[in-house]
Formats: structure tokens, C-alpha cells, sequence
């Protein structure tokens, strides 16, 4: 090893940026309500090198010499447009306020049309791409980092559906209802092809329930995904059942009780459908139970989000029934992930409305009828007696409905004890 003062490691200049990922071929993220979302590299050229005094004095035994910096125009893809704007930007460990003060000197909010970036114009006049219906940033001579490379980067983003202000909600995130519709029929990127016939919605009960509970959200659409895994993530949000009945796609609020709240008031549905009595002769039904095994019974729950107080880092709401803990013991059920909500009062209604559903709903029925239940859908309410079971007027919920295939129908109901589903 050398122990001479002065002599340095001499890094190797570097020609080209280094790039770790680039937008080719990667889908343009969709963004509703606000985020920290990290945007990817879409564009590059003018790499160059500058020679920089080190700031190092030879009395303190530095070497006096010369910093490689290195410095590269580039633009950056954020998300499907149009958003409202942008907030804090993330560099590596570096926090700034705006783009501005991260070096970023042009934006775009994704509008159909918007200007191309002057640079692009005036100097690369054949890549001068508008890259309509895309928010972006861009900069000229922006600063990489050591080894040339652009960082990893983070940029709050004011996206879809977040209001203009605070009246219809908190000005930064979406309403499910609206995320709902967004995601299915939004022309451009939406899961429903325009070609396709028109689908009908029914959230207008699910929005009252949301409204009234405060429950917003702000998903990122950054993989790859089945649709009915987003929609039922966001109807476990808003306590909803998803109903496909009369070409009508319903998202039905189980919440059993009455709120009201900043934003609006939910009142229930609370109607008894129909009657079911197995030891009645005139029209034979079946009556299966089936009771939850005790350790499915979970006494904790715990819902993971991504929480704006710290800076979009993950937190965690722990909801736990502390008498069934002493009870039974602790039974911990696997923890939610649910990335799309950022606000802590958010994740704990959830939290709680699925502590209450694991703890009270513990028996279902399979019961097997000739009568028309053409009028019946899930999440409707009946009632079931069975003197064999020790039932009388027993209040369920629908499940699901099954045809069989000689002509009589199969409904999955499970208890549905006042208050279970409102957390």
C-alpha cells in the first residue's frame, strides 16, 4: 500500500451516461390522486465532461487536483396526463422543494396537444417529439451523478382526479367512484376497449358510503395487473361487494349502518329480500352450514399503505380486538397491502371494518331452492330458519348465486350480525 501524501485514485473519464433504465418498450404509468412516483429516462443526448478544481489544499494533504463532472440534457416520462403539476422532487438522499431547485428547467402535464420542449426544437429538431397525453420534466446540462450515472429519482405528482380545491375532498387525492370509472373507460388507456360496447356503472350508493367515511385513495397504475384484482383492492376500501346483474357492473356498500361526515351521508339498505325456511313444504329448500374454523377467527389486523405524513414511506395501522386476544390468544391475520391509500385514517376504518368481518362473521349457508329468486342479487339481505339448525329469522347476506343445471338455484349466504360490516 502506498503511504506517499498526494497521489490519488485517477477515476477513468467516462464517454456516455450510464443508464440503468430507459422508457423503450416500459408502459406509461397512470397516476390518480398524488404520489411520489419515479419517473423514467426517455430521452438523452449532449453527454459531456468538464475538468472542475477539487477544493482540496495540499497544507491538509489533498491533491490540489481536478473534478470530473459530468453534465447531460435529458427528459424524463412521469405518467399519463393531463395532471394538475408537480411537488417535491427526490434525488438519491436529496431532498428539493421544486423542479426548479432540482435542476429541472421545462415541464409538461401531459395535455392533448402540448408544446415540445424548446431544447428539442431549437437543437434536435428531428427528435423534437410533443409526446402528447405524457407528463414530463426535462432538463438541459442537468448534473449526473458519480460514475455518470442520472440517480434514482422520486417526484410528487398531483395526478387524475385530484380536485381543483378542497371542497368536493382534500384536494390531493380521488374519489373511488371516479378511480372506478377512470380505470375502465378512460379512452386511451382504460381496461375497457372504446370499441367495445359501452358498460354501465352502478357506485352511486358506494360513493355516499366513501364520501361519508372520508375513504379516498391515490392508486399508481406501475405494473403489470388482471383489472379484477385493481377493482376488488379498491372495493375492499370502500367495504363494497362487486355486482355484475342486468349488464350492470354494481359496487354495493355492505356497511349496515348510518354515517355522516364532511363530504356527504350514507344511509343503508337494510331491506330483508326474502324469507327462507327449510321446513317449509311448499317450495323445498336445502340448508347447508358451514362455520369458520377458530383459528380463522383473526383478532389483529394489520393494513400496510404508503403513508404522505413520512414521505410516501410505508407505514402501518394495527387494529386488535384486545378481548378475543385474552379470550383466544393472539391470531394475527396476514397483513393488507394496500399501496394506494396515503392517509392514516384511511387504513385504519379498513383495518377495523376487516377485524369486525374476520371476529363476527363466522358461519355460511349453502341453501339449494326451486323458488324464483330472480330479484335477488349479493350483498341483498334475507333471512333463514331451520328449526334443525336453530334458526329462526336468522338475518344473511348473499354471497353468490349459482345455476344449476336442473332449473334450482344455489346461494351462498353468511351471517350477517347488525353492525359486523361497518367497521
Amino acid at each position: 500500500m502506498d503511504g506517499g501524501g498526494g497521489g490519488g485514485y485517477d477515476a477513468p473519464k467516462l464517454s456516455a451516461i450510464a443508464v440503468q433504465s430507459i422508457g423503450y418498450g416500459t408502459p406509461v404509468q397512470v397516476l390518480m390522486g398524488t404520489d411520489r412516483v419515479s419517473p423514467i429516462l426517455g430521452w438523452t443526448a449532449n453527454f459531456r465532461r468538464v475538468e472542475k478544481d477539487s477544493g482540496g489544499g495540499k497544507g491538509m494533504g489533498g491533491s490540489g487536483g481536478k473534478q470530473t463532472v459530468y453534465y447531460a440534457d435529458v427528459l424524463m416520462f412521469v405518467c399519463e396526463g393531463p395532471i394538475r403539476g408537480f411537488g417535491r422532487v427526490w434525488r438519491d438522499k436529496k431532498k428539493h422543494d421544486t423542479l426548479a431547485k432540482a435542476g429541472f428547467s421545462f415541464s409538461n402535464t401531459g395535455l392533448r396537444p402540448q408544446a415540445a420542449w424548446g431544447n428539442l426544437t431549437v437543437n434536435f429538431p428531428a427528435q423534437a417529439l410533443a409526446y402528447s397525453g405524457t407528463a414530463l420534466v426535462a432538463a438541459s446540462s442537468y448534473e449526473l451523478s458519480d460514475g455518470a450515472t442520472l440517480g434514482n429519482h422520486a417526484i410528487e405528482t398531483f395526478g387524475l382526479l385530484t380536485s381543483a380545491g378542497p371542497a368536493a375532498q382534500n384536494h390531493l387525492d380521488a374519489h373511488i367512484q371516479d378511480v372506478i370509472s377512470e380505470f375502465l373507460t378512460n379512452p386511451y388507456w382504460g381496461a375497457i376497449s372504446s370499441q367495445s360496447a359501452q358498460i354501465m356503472l352502478d357506485t352511486a350508493h358506494c360513493h355516499d358510503y366513501c364520501r361519508a367515511r372520508g375513504l379516498l385513495v391515490s392508486p399508481l397504475l406501475s405494473s403489470v395487473r388482471p383489472a379484477h384484482e385493481y377493482l376488488a383492492e379498491w372495493a375492499q376500501i370502500a367495504n363494497a361487494g362487486i355486482v355484475w346483474s342486468e349488464g350492470v357492473l354494481k359496487f354495493r356498500p355492505y356497511a349496515d349502518h348510518a354515517f355522516s361526515g364532511d363530504f356527504g351521508s350514507y344511509a343503508p339498505d337494510t331491506q330483508i329480500r326474502r324469507h327462507f325456511d327449510a321446513d317449509d313444504g311448499a317450495v323445498y329448500e336445502h340448508i347447508e352450514p358451514t362455520r369458520k374454523k377458530p383459528q380463522d377467527c383473526y383478532n389483529s389486523v394489520a393494513v400496510k399503505y404508503l403513508n404522505r405524513a413520512r414521505e410516501y414511506n410505508e407505514s402501518i395501522i394495527k387494529k386488535d380486538d384486545l378481548a378475543a386476544i385474552d379470550a383466544d390468544g393472539l391470531r394475527p391475520a396476514e397483513d393488507i397491502e394496500l399501496e394506494c391509500i396515503k392517509l392514516a385514517n384511511v387504513a385504519a376504518i379498513v383495518a377495523y371494518t376487516q377485524l369486525q368481518r374476520y371476529l363476527y362473521i363466522r358461519n355460511q349457508y349453502r341453501i339449494t331452492t326451486d323458488c324464483d329468486a330472480d330479484l335477488l342479487e349479493p350483498v341483498d339481505f334475507i333471512t333463514v330458519s331451520s328449526a334443525g339448525l336453530g334458526l329462526v329469522n336468522h338475518r344473511c347476506r348473499i354471497v353468490s348465486i349459482d345455476d344449476n343445471q336442473n332449473g334450482s338455484l344455489t346461494l351462498s349466504v353468511e351471517d350477517a350480525p347488525i353492525g359486523a360490516y361497518s367497521g
